[in-house]
């Protein structure tokens, strides 16, 4: 079975892991002020860093929109067997359910799973986030 791995920026896992796990990230939106930027895009740590101790106020981030993730996930919906989608947990962030719509509305095979999350964030219907039409590794 051929599985790809992707996740938000969020992750931060190095350029190095990113590459030895074939792992893909869709990028956050990084608002400063009037402009957005894309973490790890067209924005890096070290500039927001400099933002902030130049007296600038703390960015605040925004999730990608349902367009970016189908953008984002349909090669990989296309092109593996599973597509293992980890994110920020749902009460931080709505890229849990921004990733999970966009999975339920095109029936992609894409397991999504929000991380950084309280114990009693897992959803209650686990079919409801296992999206791939009853898996063939569920009995």
């Amino acid at each position: 079975m051929n599985i790809k791995i992707t996740a938000d920026s969020t992750c931060d896992l190095s350029e190095a892991l990113l590459r030895q796990w074939n792992i893909s990230l869709i990028p956050m939106h990084i608002l400063m002020g009037e402009e957005s930027y894309l973490d790890g895009v067209t924005i890096h740590p070290a500039d927001i860093f400099a933002h902030a101790q130049n007296g600038g106020k703390m960015p605040k981030s925004a999730a990608p929109n349902l367009v970016e993730y189908t953008d984002f996930l349909a090669p990989f919906a296309r092109d593996y067997d599973a597509v293992i989608h980890i994110n920020v947990g749902s009460k931080f962030s709505s890229c849990f359910q921004n990733a999970r719509l966009a999975a339920k509305l095109t029936g992609w095979k894409i397991d999504i799973k929000p991380v950084s999350a309280p114990s009693d964030e897992e959803p209650e219907d686990e079919e409801d986030v296992l999206l791939d039409d009853e898996a063939e590794t569920e009995e």
